[in-house]
């Protein structure tokens, strides 16, 4: 695979990588405002819709479509240096509190290797955190799971960018006057 390029929005689209809407973007439609929704929609629809556009790229204009998921992995079958990247990031986001954290976190690390790609992926998406908690009068430990920030916008093809022959320029969201949120 060759070097990204983008030399101006005009240009011919030649390759695009894409995620396909996943569990965290259920969470983010919870708040929509939160991940920068700009309201509601169905999950459901967007699966379909991101399919559609897919399908529509690669019959109907050409273009090579990558999922972003294929490569990183490709790239980590191939570089045992990535790989090894993957595993100590997917260690360092999972989080474990209270009672037997340092237990569960070992054995966490332990049984990282025996992880699918899948299951990988999602943690770097998701950003799960376990607190621990014994029932009294119990030894059993219930483990709550929250998560940290889930990285809810990763599948939009958003305009978040200009790229012209100088280079890229970035934006925020757009700002509005009224000091609340915009409904």
């Amino acid at each position: 695979m060759g070097k990204a390029v983008a030399r101006s929005e005009w240009a011919p689209l030649r390759r695009v990588v894409v995620r396909r809407p996943g569990l965290e973007v259920f969470f983010g439609l919870l708040e929509p405002y939160s991940s920068l929704y700009e309201r509601v929609f169905s999950l459901e629809k967007a699966r379909r819709e991101h399919d559609e556009l897919v399908q529509t790229l690669r019959r109907g204009f050409g273009v090579e479509v990558l999922y972003l998921e294929e490569i990183l992995l490709e790239g980590a079958g191939r570089d045992p240096s990535l790989a090894e990247e993957i595993l100590r990031r997917v260690l360092a986001t999972v989080q474990f509190v209270g009672p037997g954290a340092r237990r569960a976190r070992q054995e966490f690390a332990e049984n990282l290797p025996l992880l699918d790609r899948d299951q990988l992926l999602e943690i770097l998406t998701l950003s799960p955190s376990l607190t621990l908690v014994r029932k009294k009068g119990t030894r059993n430990i219930l483990p709550f799971t929250t998560l940290k920030v889930p990285l809810t916008n990763l599948f939009f093809l958003r305009d978040q960018q200009a790229v012209g022959t100088g280079g890229s320029s970035w934006r925020a969201r757009p700002s509005h006057s009224g000091g609340g949120r915009r409904r």
